[in-house]
């Protein structure tokens, strides 16, 4: 599951992020569909995204996807919000099978509690 890669029509760190997905996916043969979300995208995206064999989310989940098999969540410069509710609608046994590849939940954390020092 791929949220937040941005609009790679016009941003070229959202294409690296992109090529970097393409990448990913075949190297671990992700097997069945990858899915991926970003509001900001474009129809002419959203077409390439399904020409490439991805699978469009339709709404706004706002990360709220529960999984019950390992699943590779790839979050590119997602906001705090984001991972709070994707690690709160699996938190529980479920959460082993979440893999975040995004930004560092410690540096996060820390930057919550500089923020209340």
């Amino acid at each position: 599951v791929c949220y937040g890669l941005g609009r790679f029509s016009s941003c070229v760190t959202a294409r690296y992020q992109l090529g970097f997905l393409l990448m990913l996916r075949d190297v671990l043969k992700v097997p069945g569909s990858c899915f991926v979300y970003d509001p900001l995208f474009s129809p002419s995206e959203k077409q390439l995204l399904e020409k490439l064999g991805f699978q469009l989310i339709q709404k706004n989940e706002e990360g709220k996807r529960p999984v019950n098999k390992r699943t590779l969540f790839y979050m590119p410069h997602c906001g705090k919000p984001l991972y709070n509710n994707l690690l709160w609608s699996n938190w529980g046994p479920q959460l082993s099978n979440l893999v975040i590849l995004g930004n560092s939940l410690s540096n996060m954390a820390l930057r919550l509690l500089l923020f209340f020092v």
